[in-house]
């Protein structure tokens, strides 16, 4: 899932929750009236670089849902007891086997399923349906700095001219000559998947790449721009600028620029490619979480 540019390297994808509002945990729990789901967390640490130390496990309550039998009205509200345990009846409905619909803060985590007999408010634990898991859940988007570096003549030997602001706009007053112009972008994310630059507006066909950076074509995912695919887990911010060469010819009018800026976090919401962990998984993006801030910036021939 989300894998790096280098294909032998774990791609270290996280789960995110905000797209869907939650987390959903599936798992089973065969022959048990109750279970619940115990959570320890690991302050401070990312999943990738800093120590993992869990602290104390605490029951996962989540707010309520509903699930479905094949046939007939949607359940009540699935509600647990105090101490966290759940009824395991409903887990053979739509759908099946969803433990709890979680939405815990960004962290690190370690997951264990306890198994319990009883009542509810009177549930003595009985066993364990799976040993420890640690799951990572990152929903933080990247962070992104992009800006207009200047312009020049691309005839000019000289440095860039910083752009002039007119009513709040960028604005180029050119002789008709072809020019360059200078666009800086910096991106950090707590777990960095992509980075996709894309020209539009007018004239699209006039503008050009005279210096692409640390930015390369032909990178999945970035139709008609330059992009950046991460490398490795601790690959995590990106720093450059890229200059366009737009043509003494091309029309006047608005030229825009996108920059896309992606985590690598997913959500299990969408199983689509998921479910073969062997083959297509590995090969599957998904990328629910990113910044695209835009800049125009206008041309007019004097």
């Amino acid at each position: 899932m989300n894998k790096p540019s280098t294909g032998d390297t774990p791609s270290t994808a996280p789960f995110e929750s905000v797209s869907a509002g939650y987390l959903p945990l599936y798992g089973c729990v065969a022959g048990a009236e109750f279970y619940r789901v115990m959570a320890s967390a690991a302050p401070g640490a990312d999943g990738l670089t800093t120590p993992i130390s869990f602290g104390p496990a605490t029951p996962v309550i989540a707010a309520p849902w509903q699930v479905a039998p094949l046939s007939g009205p949607p359940s009540p509200p699935i509600l647990p007891d105090a101490n966290g345990w759940y009824p395991s009846t409903y887990l053979s409905y739509y759908p099946q086997n969803l433990l709890v619909n979680w939405n815990p803060p960004d962290g690190v985590y370690q997951l264990t399923v306890e198994t319990g007999a009883g009542t509810p408010g009177n549930v003595t634990q009985t066993g364990y349906s799976s040993p420890p898991i640690q799951v990572v859940v990152d929903s933080s988007p990247p962070t992104v700095n992009f800006v207009p570096t200047g312009w020049k003549y691309a005839a000019s030997t000289g440095g860039f001219i910083p752009f002039s602001v007119e009513d709040g706009c960028l604005v180029i007053e050119r002789n008709g000559a072809d020019i360059e112009i200078e666009l800086s972008y910096g991106v950090t994310a707590s777990h960095l998947y992509s980075v996709c630059l894309v020209p539009d507006g007018c004239g699209v066909g006039d503008v050009t790449v005279t210096d692409s950076g640390a930015l390369v074509a032909g990178v999945a995912g970035c139709v008609g721009g330059l992009g950046y695919l991460y490398d490795g887990p601790t690959d995590n911010s990106l720093s450059g600028t890229v200059t366009y060469t737009i043509a003494g010819d091309a029309p006047d009018g608005c030229y825009s620029w996108t920059l896309w800026a992606y985590s690598r976090a997913f959500s299990p919401n969408e199983s689509a490619g998921l479910t073969d962990v062997g083959g297509s998984a590995w090969n599957y993006e998904q990328t629910p979480i990113y910044r695209n801030p835009q800049l125009s910036i206008a041309i007019i021939t004097q």
